[in-house]
C-alpha cells in the first residue's frame, strides 16, 4: 500500500504486521526500525512530498500463534496466560459466559471484543478507580466508561479467563 498526502507530521511510519520494506517516493528519507519492529523516518514527514510505500506479507489464519508459543510450538507461553490471583470471579464468569460454545480463539475473541463494544462507553475521562476495587472489574460491572487503555486491558484479561492467549 502506499502512504500519501498525509495531513500526519510525524517520524512514525505507519505500516502493516509483517512488513518487509518501507520506501520513500522521495530520496531525503531513511527508514529505520527500532527494537519492536516499528518504523521511524529520519526526519520528519512533511505531508504529500513525503510519501512512502509498504511492502507487507499477508497473515494468514494462525500467523501470529507462533509468537504465543513455546520455543518448541507446542504450547502458549505461560506469560499470556497469566492473571492475578486476586482476580474476581464475577470477570471469570462473564469471560465464560461470553466464550462459551466457541473452540475457535479468533471467534471468542471477537465475541469479547463486540460485548466491550456494546456494554463500555469510550470517554478520556472516565474518573478514578476506587482505591481496592479491581480495575478490570470496575470497568466492566461499575463505571463502565474508559479509553483505549481501559479496554485493552478488558480485552487481555477476558480473553485470558477463557484459556485463550493474549
Amino acid at each position: 500500500f502506499t502512504i500519501k498526502d498525509s495531513k500526519l507530521y510525524t517520524r512514525t511510519i505507519f505500516s502493516a504486521p509483517f512488513t518487509k520494506r518501507a520506501t520513500f517516493l522521495t530520496s531525503r528519507n531513511q527508514v529505520r526500525i527500532n527494537g519492536s519492529s516499528a518504523l521511524f523516518s529520519n526526519r520528519r514527514l512533511r505531508g504529500k512530498e513525503d510519501s512512502y510505500t509498504v511492502s507487507y506479507l499477508e497473515p494468514v489464519a494462525g500467523t501470529f500463534d507462533f509468537y504465543l508459543r513455546d520455543s518448541r510450538g507446542l504450547t502458549p507461553k505461560a506469560e499470556y496466560l497469566q492473571l492475578p490471583d486476586s482476580l474476581p470471579e464475577s470477570v471469570r464468569a462473564l469471560s465464560v459466559m461470553l466464550t462459551a460454545g466457541y473452540s475457535n480463539p479468533y471467534a471468542a475473541c471477537t465475541k469479547i471484543s463486540e460485548y466491550l463494544t456494546r456494554n463500555q462507553t469510550y470517554t478520556t475521562h472516565p474518573g478514578d478507580v476506587p482505591a481496592g476495587k479491581d480495575f478490570v472489574d470496575y470497568f466492566l460491572f461499575e463505571n463502565k466508561r474508559g479509553y483505549c487503555v481501559y479496554y485493552a486491558t478488558a480485552m487481555v484479561v477476558l480473553a485470558r479467563a477463557s484459556g485463550y492467549p493474549a
